[in-house]
């Protein structure tokens, strides 16, 4: 080692080097341990609206097969048509749509989408869509209302 390259190692001041060294990698250790939590979806004043808007959703009332519903899922809102209502475990078997590149345009998929839901999470009925291109494309003309109802349940129960 040169005096030149390194005048604090040779003068005594090596114990300051290893001091701030230390300093450092302290430091670093304390940077990870604060990772950043990622915040609620609900600021707490709005704790107690959610569990107001819990009381005040109604659930929708499913009566009929091959009735059109919409289903609610975390990435959104689909619609289809019922084809079996079970009484005794409030679950439904739909048979899906599937979204078009246009809002409110919806077709049947070519390979059949049939889920078993539960019936809390279907959130509109009473609405028929509108055939378009010869029963290719169907069209919801109350997507803007079904969004709003959308918008409030996944506030509510997904956030």
């Amino acid at each position: 080692m040169s005096k030149a390259i390194y005048p604090l190692f040779f003068e005594g001041g090596h114990k300051k080097v290893l001091q701030d060294i230390h300093e450092s990698m302290v430091m670093e250790e304390k940077s990870k341990n604060t990772i950043k939590k990622r915040k609620n979806c609900v600021p707490e004043p709005e704790v107690q609206n959610k569990k107001q808007k819990l009381s005040t959703f109604e659930p929708v009332d499913i009566q009929n097969i091959n009735e059109y519903v919409v289903v609610a899922y975390q990435d959104g809102w689909y619609p289809g048509c019922v084809e079996n209502i079970t009484a005794s475990s409030d679950t439904v078997t739909v048979k899906f749509l599937s979204p078009s590149t246009k809002p409110g345009f919806f077709q049947w998929p070519s390979r059949e989408d049939r889920q078993i839901v539960h019936k809390q999470f279907v959130i509109y009925r009473n609405f028929v869509p509108d055939c378009v291109c010869s029963g290719r494309q169907w069209f919801i003309k109350e997507h803007d209302n079904i969004d709003a109802i959308y918008n409030n349940f996944h506030a509510t129960f997904f956030c």
